[in-house]
C-alpha cells in the first residue's frame, strides 16, 4: 500500500524512499514542528502480537536514548489504525543514496 499524501497523525507522507523486509520507509514532514523526518511503516504482515510490540517500543526507547554522530536519532514511535510507526531523523544525503541506488 502506498501512503504517499496520506496524514499519519501529525505526519504528512512525502514520498517512499525505499522498502525492505520490515516495512516501507517514508519522507515526511511533522506538521507540529514543521520538520522533515524518515517514517517507517512496519509491514502488517510481520505478525506484530503483543509481544512483538512490545519489543518494537523497547528497542526504539533503547534508540532513543543513543546519541552518536553515527547513529540516526529516533523522535517518536506511534500507532495508527493497526499500524506501528517508527519516526526516525531525516538525513538528506541517506535518502539520496536510498534513491539512486534503487
Amino acid at each position: 500500500m502506498d501512503l504517499t499524501g496520506a496524514r499519519l497523525g501529525d505526519f504528512e507522507v512525502v514520498c517512499e524512499l525505499g522498502r525492505g523486509g520490515m516495512g516501507v520507509v517514508y519522507e515526511a514532514r511533522q506538521v507540529s514542528l514543521n520538520r522533515w523526518v524518515a517514517l517507517k511503516v512496519l509491514s502488517g504482515g510481520l505478525g506484530l502480537t503483543g509481544k512483538a510490540v512490545q519489543r518494537f517500543r523497547r528497542e526504539a526507547e533503547a534508540a532513543a536514548r543513543l546519541h552518536h554522530t553515527n547513529i540516526v536519532p529516533v523522535y517518536a514511535t506511534g500507532e495508527q489504525d493497526g499500524t506501528h510507526l517508527p519516526v526516525i531523523g531525516y538525513l538528506l544525503s541517506v535518502a539520496k543514496r536510498i534513491t539512486f541506488s534503487l
